[in-house]
């Protein structure tokens, strides 16, 4: 066992994380990867696998095992999610199917570029005001986050990534940067526990941070699937949630890399979650 010697004269452990020993191979040779979440199942290809974000099956990630460095697990059950961490050399099929075995469309990315939502539509560039009575609450903070959003609509923020147009809308607002410890659930400020929600339980500028999360309803006799991509994450900031506690809590959500680096806005209706979690978080001023 590796060990040293601090001040207050007891040994620490320090020896390395086996994880580290697998993907750092030498510190001065490091192999930048990228980590993907899923379900791991079988290919009809030869060397490759597949990489299932949800257990609807509709969407899938063909991986080349030759670009697969390090396979481990988000909990300590079988049947929980994998994560492989992928060579960002190498590159990936997503596919999208009406079935397990029925394949609608494919296309080949970086497995960088993989790291946002799953949608067969990217979001829109709308720059509608937001409807709202003169009752509808709200918290300056939370205004100054939706309105540093809105004014970067169809730009790219930073590297394109949900989190940097959080990030620096938090920024913009003196708010409270965001808690990135415990990936993909990140904490963005005070928790909003309410549910179901009523009028002004999520205030416009709210944060909401998905987790595994995918969404299916219908919509015009036809059925709409969003969810979240292959890291089990993805940030986006409330732009308009004045609905009531009925229905399907429709809402607008403005944020980035939702099927484009840049910044869109995107209604979803959020009471009809089938997998994963969400959790709303209010702005905390500095």
């Amino acid at each position: 066992m590796t060990t040293h010697e601090i001040t207050n004269h007891h040994e620490v452990d320090t020896e390395p994380d086996p994880i580290v020993s697998r993907l750092y191979h030498e510190l001065d040779s490091f192999e930048r990867t990228v980590s993907l979440v899923g379900f791991v199942g079988t290919s009809r290809r030869a060397e490759s696998i597949r990489l299932y974000p949800s257990l609807d099956f509709d969407t899938y990630y063909e991986i080349h095992v030759a670009d697969i460095v390090n396979r481990s697990r988000t909990g300590s059950g079988d049947d929980s999610p994998s994560v492989l961490h992928v060579r960002n050399t190498g590159s990936i099929d997503i596919v999208s199917c009406t079935s397990a075995d029925d394949i609608a469309s494919s296309r080949r990315v970086r497995p960088e570029e993989s790291h946002g939502t799953i949608t067969t539509d990217p979001g829109t560039f709308s720059s509608t005001t937001p409807l709202f009575r003169d009752s509808y609450p709200h918290n300056p903070t939370g205004d100054a986050v939706q309105k540093f959003a809105t004014s970067r609509l169809g730009q790219t923020v930073g590297g394109g990534e949900c989190t940097d147009l959080v990030n620096a809308a938090l920024q913009d607002a003196n708010a409270r940067p965001g808690n990135f410890s415990n990936p993909p659930y990140y904490v963005w400020g005070t928790e909003i526990t309410q549910r179901p929600p009523q009028w002004g339980t999520w205030q416009n500028g709210d944060i909401i941070q998905f987790a595994y999360a995918h969404f299916q309803w219908v919509e015009n006799h036809v059925t709409k699937t969003w969810g979240v991509g292959p890291t089990g994450r993805h940030t986006a900031i409330i732009w308009n949630a004045t609905f009531t506690g009925s229905g399907p809590w429709d809402t607008w959500l403005i944020h980035q890399n939702d099927g484009v680096r840049k910044v869109t806005q995107r209604q979803l209706y959020l009471a009809r979650l089938v997998s994963g979690s969400y959790t709303v978080y209010r702005p905390v001023p500095l």
